[in-house]
């Protein structure tokens, strides 16, 4: 896909989410497994708050390059516009990716922590070249707070709706 094709895809697809966001996924099947990670089930037309989670299908050119490429092209539309991208470790160092995903996060561009996003959901995708293993159950435990709060603002706006 050249340039001002991809600019047109991300255009309509910043149209179609309400909060003028879009997030892309390296591969069609990504956004399941995304909504899987966030404990929800796959939204109808893959929009979630407002906020469009889209994969890349073959033929936009999906994998890491077309991500990277839809991120910074997101860029030139400004501030009234939301592109953000998430691509698969595959195989790059742990402190590469730590930085592209961790705090300060600092996106627009973002890579999981893991060879791919479906790894994340197994927690079994840690190579041996980043050392030993964390220890997940102890790891994960942190992100429990979010959990609860992400589930009382559904709750609560379930109530309030």
């Amino acid at each position: 896909m050249n340039e001002q094709a991809i600019l047109t895809n991300i255009t309509g697809d910043l149209q179609s989410a309400p909060a003028r966001c879009v997030i892309y996924l390296e591969g069609r099947t990504d956004p399941d497994v995304f909504f899987a990670l966030l404990g929800l089930p796959m939204p109808t037309g893959g929009i979630h708050q407002g906020v469009l989670v889209r994969g890349l299908a073959d033929t936009d050119g999906s994998g890491a390059a077309a991500v990277t490429a839809r991120t910074q092209l997101g860029l030139r539309l400004g501030s009234s516009a939301r592109v953000l991208g998430f691509t698969d470790g595959d195989g790059r160092p742990l402190a590469e990716l730590t930085a592209l995903f961790d705090a300060p996060h600092s996106g627009p561009l973002f890579s999981w922590k893991a060879y791919s996003i479906e790894n994340l959901l197994q927690c079994t995708g840690w190579p041996r070249g980043w050392g030993a293993a964390p220890d997940w159950s102890r790891d994960l435990r942190r992100y429990a707070p979010y959990v609860g709060l992400n589930r009382i603002h559904r709750r609560f706006s379930e109530i309030l709706t």
